[in-house]
């Protein structure tokens, strides 16, 4: 489906902000690096919930499920609430939900039924959290700074998984889960008056977007569904960041150290240090290779050679035994050339109708969380372990992550970038 006329239509309705476009979309998404800190909190405090007998490594497990649960089941209705109503309000209506959920657990006695409600209401928050970022910086960024304000979304939530480790273990440490949560909710409060301080600047100066031709309360529901679920493109690019993002959250997240520990022979604290690199060069990749992608005629070239990078390291990986040292600089290029998954998120953005636009970054979303949530288990079946020798082969699931790279190379290769006008036109 050819939206051209419409986008050409609602950029020629969006005032040219420049970098004051660039800031406010930057100030908003510390609300992303607030919901990277609210995910990986539950990691850190996890040992000490079981230590003390709070919940079990079990129902541990079942609670940080709900949080995916809930961003599969409310990322599609999340886009089309934002094609409706105010995206400020949305943000902060979110970002104040989430640290609602901190301060609840920082005043009141730890128990696993107040961990359900913090996840669930933490869950709804993150639904609506990165498609609204993206809704927002589709509106306030200038055609060709839409690609360096994604990356600046996706650095900022980066550095908010990584805050959320040694600062957070400790102050865990030194003054226990109760006062943890409250310094995150005080944390929580002070991005919320940061937000909330710059909308109201914006609207001061009289700078926001009049919504109309962006958001309407008049689209018809199924309407959105149709369009944005019969539109090929959007299918193709969600694939090819969901299978480009496997490598990164498998690796870096549940079985990275494991799998260097038994694969290359680390130590846990070195296993750590390595996993830890991975996110460092997606924080530094990810606005860099948004400002290569800005030109639509280089989406296509940089997609493709993102994905052979990434796969050329997934290969080296099985083929030979690493040192540390070499490991840190393999992973870390790692996290730099999967970066390239996170260029479908502006073109989604811009290839949409203006109306359906966040309505299809939910869907990609609920894509993506769902191949997320799927993919572990599944890898895990490719994983072979001889309880008699006491070995674990990760060949198989290597193997599998090098076809799903290939698969998005070809994903990237058939992919119609659309020059519409000039250069500043995505």
């Amino acid at each position: 489906m050819d939206n051209t006329h419409d986008n050409n239509q609602a950029e020629s309705l969006k005032p040219s902000y420049g970098f004051k476009g660039l800031i406010t979309v930057w100030l908003a998404s510390l609300f992303f690096l607030y919901q990277f800190i609210q995910m990986g909190l539950f990691n850190t405090i996890g040992p000490t919930l079981i230590e003390d007998d709070i919940i079990s490594s079990e129902h541990l497990a079942y609670i940080n499920s709900i949080f995916f649960i809930m961003v599969m089941i409310f990322a599609l209705p999340a886009g089309l609430a934002l094609d409706r109503y105010k995206t400020e309000t949305i943000i902060i209506t979110a970002m104040a939900a989430s640290t609602v959920a901190s301060i609840l657990a920082g005043i009141y006695p730890i128990t696993a039924e107040l961990l359900w409600f913090v996840k669930i209401l933490q869950g709804l928050a993150h639904s609506l959290c990165f498609i609204s970022l993206i809704q927002l910086a589709y509106r306030y960024c200038d055609t060709h700074y839409l690609g360096i304000g994604i990356g600046g979304i996706i650095t900022l939530g980066m550095m908010g998984g990584m805050i959320s480790q040694y600062p957070y273990v400790t102050i865990l440490q030194l003054y226990g889960i109760n006062s943890l949560f409250i310094v995150n909710a005080i944390l929580g409060v002070l991005i919320l008056f940061i937000i909330i301080a710059r909308f109201y600047y914006l609207n001061y100066k009289k700078l926001n977007i009049n919504n109309i031709s962006l958001n309407s309360s008049k689209i018809h529901f199924w309407s959105a569904i149709k369009n944005v679920t019969f539109n090929r493109n959007n299918w193709q690019l969600s694939l090819y960041t969901a299978w480009l993002n496997l490598p990164f959250m498998l690796l870096g997240t549940i079985f990275g150290q494991w799998y260097l520990q038994e694969s290359h022979l680390l130590s846990d604290g070195h296993a750590a240090v390595v996993t830890t690199t991975l996110f460092v060069g997606m924080l530094l990749g990810s606005p860099l290779i948004g400002a290569f992608a800005q030109n639509a005629r280089y989406e296509r070239v940089i997609m493709c050679i993102g994905s052979l990078l990434t796969l050329s390291l997934l290969i080296l990986l099985e083929l030979f035994s690493w040192s540390f040292i070499s490991l840190i600089f393999i992973f870390f290029l790692i996290g730099l050339t999967a970066s390239t998954q996170n260029i479908p998120y502006s073109i989604i953005s811009a290839r949409n109708a203006p109306l359906y636009s966040a309505t299809a970054i939910g869907l990609s979303s609920l894509i993506i969380m769902a191949f997320i949530g799927f993919s572990q288990p599944i890898f895990n079946l490719f994983i072979i372990q001889d309880e008699i020798n006491d070995t674990v082969d990760f060949s198989m699931g290597l193997y599998l992550l090098m076809f799903l790279t290939v698969c998005t190379f070809f994903l990237a290769f058939n992919h119609k970038p659309k020059i519409i006008d000039n250069d500043s036109n995505i």
